[in-house]
């Protein structure tokens, strides 16, 4: 007789349901600890209806522990349905309220109106961080207008943005520290409740604004199609773009005006969403926001549960910790293409590349002689005759001047050779996570070997970057020829050494004392041993670059074509990369990590008319060690006797010239 066999039951499918399931469940569970820790279940909804005023315990459930997590619900369902938004529309997985200014601009408008107009918070800081936060993405939108609010237009213009009102910020509260410790506090995301006014504050808004975005589910869809199968359906898509994305925009400002700055959830929950099987913009706009809200109420619950032994973190730092190692992971085991290719327009060929490179050369050596025989003391205004007694002032310029030009021309070799590698004008050290993974390794060397030395700095540093290297390595052996994979990657690793930075910081351990005008980008601390070590690592790196033009000339041209012409991809690139890992944590160890020049200096370069790969590099290195020694020189007598740091400044000077730059020809 012939043995039946039994139809298999087919593999369960990941839905996601099950993910927004088992992050609701861990919420509610860190929630009923904590409930119980105050009273019995049976006296729960008694404490919370009718609390007792002499009751600690009915006073915290009703007060602060309830309100919490209906804060963290909706907080977290508002930046998910933000995020899901924004890359529908923009049809990018970077898109969110952080990558559009939304966060940044109203960071910086509640520093300065601390600082300085201390009036207008009379009624709150609400209205202050709102009208921040659309001004920020007010100047995303305006810088990328010319090109039609292209995705990869609003996206680099976020970035730009970004930059400028986090470096007016740091500056700020870098000369302001003691008088902004509770705006710290907010920045970093805190979901502390007295009440439920902020409850009462959000749930109304946050409502209408999901409502709105569900009544436009039709336009959101057609838009995630492309903007010609939007106006072939009869859409205008400028108009519905800016509409549709103003709703966003007041979501993530709702959010930062009620609690501060919750990094990562809108950038992880759509992509949660989506990796799970979200695949329809109905299904994301449902999926995202209940996943967001899982993600930070249980990211809340796990902070206020380590609370009980440890100093409380911040609630956004916790989510950078609990979600970025989730998105990695799910990027490693993703096949879909994440991120469609950013074309960049043709740059403009210059027809004398070599003599374009000797006036960047003269521009660099006047660099050098202003700011080291230029400044500004007691009496004013100094200048240094070459042929006079220099020695008594240069024995202090020299060092940081040395160090500003090889940490320019460094983050600029790697910046370029990223960006040729990817074929994306985001691609740089800062975005990839490399520069803060560079300063991760370096904080803990020396929280764990406080007698520090250039060797065990650099491996450090090194070892920090060399992670970085390693996660990036992985998802790009699993991306089968999608490197722009490693944007979305380089922004989780990125967020999640930044998320871990603060933690370390918060230890208040003594060996991370003064490390705050480092971490701003200073040349303060650059001693003559470090600059002629930076020197001789810049010098290496321009040693090493010739064997691989080859590879960079290619690469972009895609990976059929480099395999056509007999060329390794996949070992060409992971040697790329590990270059651009050992030149970022180079320049990182001596001056922080900058995050500007290596992304700025490569268009630069393009955009003078070296496009080719040996003239673009070497174009760029002349242009990132010009930029950071100006910036040096400018920090230096700008405030004199105050210092304002080489990094902060080098955005100041590079953010407009950018932003002129894409207004003319486009990212």
């Amino acid at each position: 007789m012939a043995e039946i066999t039994q139809p298999s039951r087919p593999a369960l499918r990941p839905h996601p349901w099950m993910l927004a399931f088992a992050l609701l469940s861990l919420a509610a569970a860190n929630t009923t600890i904590l409930l119980l820790r105050h009273a019995p279940p049976s006296h729960w909804l008694a404490a919370l209806l009718q609390p007792h005023d002499t009751a600690i315990g009915d006073l915290l459930i009703a007060y602060s522990l309830v309100p919490r997590a209906a804060m963290a619900l909706l907080c977290g369902a508002a930046l998910g349905l933000s995020g899901s938004i924004f890359q529908m529309v923009l049809r990018n997985p970077l898109a969110e309220p952080s990558t559009l200014g939304v966060s940044a601009g109203a960071s910086v408008a509640l520093v300065s109106a601390t600082l300085w107009l201390p009036e207008l918070l009379e009624w709150g800081q609400e209205p202050t961080a709102l009208a921040g936060g659309g001004l920020g993405c007010l100047a995303v939108f305006l810088i990328a207008r010319r090109q039609e609010f292209a995705p990869a237009a609003l996206i680099m213009a976020g970035l730009i943005v970004s930059l400028y009102c986090g470096s007016l910020a740091a500056l700020a509260a870098l000369y302001n520290h003691d008088n902004l410790t509770n705006l710290f506090i907010w920045q970093s995301g805190a979901l502390f409740q007295s009440g439920w006014g902020g409850v009462l504050y959000l749930l109304p808004r946050i409502t209408l604004a999901a409502l709105l975005a569900f009544a436009a589910l039709r336009p959101l869809a057609l838009l995630e199609l492309g903007d010609q199968t939007a106006m072939a359906s009869g859409l205008k898509v400028r108009h519905i773009r800016i509409g549709i994305v103003t709703i966003a925009v007041a979501l993530g400002c709702f959010v930062v005006s009620a609690v501060g700055m919750i990094s990562f959830v809108g950038l992880a929950a759509p992509n949660l969403a989506r990796s799970w099987g979200a695949r329809s913009a109905r299904q994301r706009l449902v999926w995202a926001p209940l996943i967001g809200a899982g993600l930070l109420w249980s990211a809340d619950g796990v902070v206020q549960l380590l609370g009980q032994v440890m100093r409380e973190l911040p609630t956004g730092t916790a989510t950078a910790l609990l979600g970025a190692p989730c998105l990695l992971v799910l990027l490693i085991y993703a096949r879909q293409r994440l991120l469609p290719r950013m074309g960049e327009q043709a740059p403009r060929r210059s027809p004398r590349a070599s003599g374009g490179l000797l006036s960047l050369a003269g521009l660099l050596l006047l660099s050098l002689g202003v700011a080291l025989l230029v400044g500004v003391g007691p009496h004013g205004w100094d200048i240094i005759l070459p042929w006079g007694d220099t020695h008594t002032v240069l024995q202090w310029r020299w060092p940081r001047v040395l160090g500003a030009m090889a940490a320019g021309g460094l983050l600029a070799i790697a910046g370029s050779a990223l960006q040729r590698l990817t074929g994306n004008p985001m691609a740089s050290p800062e975005v990839l996570g490399l520069t803060s993974g560079a300063a991760l390794g370096f904080m803990v060397q020396i929280m764990l070997m406080p007698a520090q030395s250039a060797g065990s700095g650099l491996a450090g540093a090194g070892a920090g970057a060399a992670m970085t290297l390693a996660a990036l390595l992985l998802i790009g052996s699993r991306s089968h020829g999608d490197p722009e994979r490693s944007l979305l990657v380089g922004v989780c690793l990125a967020t999640l050494s930044s998320a871990i930075v603060t933690v370390l910081l918060s230890t208040g351990h003594p060996a991370l004392r003064g490390l705050l005008g480092w971490l701003s980008g200073s040349t303060a601390g650059v001693a003559p041993g470090s600059a002629i070590a930076a020197m001789l690592a810049l010098i290496g790196a321009l040693a090493v670059l010739p064997a691989l033009l080859r590879w960079l000339a290619i690469l972009p041209l895609g990976q059929a074509t480099a395999g056509a012409v007999g060329m390794s991809v996949r070992p060409a690139r992971a040697i790329i990369l590990a270059y651009c890992a050992v030149v970022t944590g180079a320049a990182t160890l001596l001056i922080g990590p900058l995050g500007f020049v290596g992304l700025m200096a490569p268009h630069i370069a393009k955009r003078l008319g070296f496009s080719a790969a040996g003239s673009q590099l070497a174009g760029a290195v002349l242009v990132g060690a010009s930029l950071l020694v100006i910036s040096d020189w400018v920090g230096r007598v700008t405030i004199f006797p105050w210092e304002v740091p080489a990094g902060l400044v080098s955005a100041f000077i590079g953010g407009p010239y950018f932003i002129w730059l894409m207004q003319r020809r486009g990212t």
